[in-house]
């Protein structure tokens, strides 16, 4: 007798993703335009018209830029990006072996080892990022680009001074570098202005904000306390990457109330070939799906630091302030999960699972949509009334190390 081949529903379903898959691999990565950022650069720091004339082949001769996370993945390859554009890199690393490493790779010359300067510092210490801080600010007058990039995807421990390890890391240590850095960052005499510059993440969707504001029984948010509960391990990261988004505009309106040239952006990479997949099948998802380092993973952060109007109002008096490099997050499809988001804020499990599955999809599909620009980020991250909660707060957790 002779079986049936009628296939399952799920055998199908399987099949269906199988095809799917293999053609997205089949798809080349994105080319990544250095030539287009090493123009955009050139016109963005030329200082004065009294000053030497630029070289195309430096365009960052003479920039200070700190990056922070600089001795691996996302954070290794912009250093090297840069240090090849001329520029001077402030590394800050938390290992010295890591950070000696760096300097070893990428300083061929050793008449040029000025130029890349590492700087000591475990972000999940609030003592260590104001020492890093102040050895940066006796050694450079004025820092023309801050690049707040090292961060984590998990933790279940506690930083020493007792905040969540993902919020103290992603969050609270970049706020304290920037305050600590910004008489640095006003200083600045490049064309366009300093520019601060967040990498933040998609995945600040899968949060509503509500983590990050001073509860009325706790003076601290509770994004920020150490917990190992699974809903609060889930929303960690998530957390993290919206404050750096609260972060962003709360400063920029400081900063604009103030009449300074420093402008801040923030951005997403989405899903880069790095190692924070944190085990090897994660790794080598990320290896063939993600962007790569070295290449597209690159473009957001490039066209946030050399873009004309990062930063800057548009006709509508919006600030031009998130940049992704892929628009499958164009704004209907964020509108349609804002409305998902919206729907289920008051059972967050929910959330979480569809941001989850969402990120799934982002993951297979975002090369075929690969395309640097300014999007909007997520409904609630416009929120003014959480911002200026969150940078009260946060003002007041660092003033011990001002």
């Amino acid at each position: 007798m002779m079986r049936s081949l009628t296939k399952t529903p799920l055998q199908r379903a399987l099949l269906f993703l199988t095809l799917i898959i293999s053609i997205v691999i089949q798809c080349p990565q994105p080319e990544l335009d250095l030539d287009l950022y090493s123009s955009l650069a050139l016109k963005h720091v030329h200082k004065t018209e009294n000053s030497a004339p630029p070289d195309p082949q430096a365009p960052l001769k003479g920039v200070n830029i700190v990056v922070t996370g600089a001795t691996s993945g996302l954070g290794l390859d912009l250093t090297k990006a840069l240090y090849n554009l001329g520029g001077t890199l402030i590394v800050i690393g938390r290992s010295k072996t890591k950070l000696s490493k760096v300097v070893h790779e990428i300083v061929k010359d050793p008449d040029d080892d000025n130029r890349l300067i590492p700087v000591l510092a475990d972000l999940q210490d609030l003592n260590a990022v104001s020492a890093a801080a102040k050895e940066i600010s006796s050694k450079f007058k004025s820092i023309d680009f801050l690049i707040n990039n090292a961060g984590l995807f998990s933790s279940n421990w506690a930083t020493p001074q007792g905040y969540d390890m993902v919020f103290g890391v992603n969050y609270l240590s970049h706020f304290l570098l920037t305050e600590k850095l910004l008489p640095n960052l006003k200083s600045s005499e490049v064309t366009n202005g300093s520019r601060i510059i967040q990498i933040s993440s998609t995945c600040h969707h899968m949060v509503n904000g509500d983590d990050l504001i001073p509860s009325e029984g706790s003076f601290s948010p509770l994004a920020s306390e150490h917990s190992t509960s699974f809903l609060h391990l889930g929303r960690a990261y998530g957390n993290s990457k919206l404050a750096q988004i609260y972060h962003m505009r709360s400063l920029a309106r400081d900063l604009s109330s103030q009449n300074v040239n420093v402008k801040i952006a923030s951005l997403c990479p989405t899903f880069v070939a790095t190692h924070i997949g944190g085990n090897d099948i994660g790794n080598t998802v990320m290896g063939v799906f993600g962007f790569p380092s070295d290449g597209w993973g690159l473009a957001p952060i490039l066209f946030a630091m050399f873009h004309p109007d990062a930063g800057t109002k548009d006709s509508e008096g919006n600030y031009d302030d998130y940049v992704q490099n892929s628009k499958i997050f164009v704004r209907p499809v964020t509108d349609i999960l804002n409305i998902f988001f919206k729907c289920t804020q008051s059972i967050p499990i929910f959330r979480l699972a569809i941001g989850n599955i969402s990120g799934g999809a982002v993951l297979l599909f975002q090369r075929l949509f690969a395309d640097v620009g300014f999007q909007s980020s997520s409904f609630e991250s416009y929120d003014i009334e959480k911002q200026e909660a969150l940078y009260k707060w946060s003002k007041e957790a660092i003033a011990a190390w001002m």
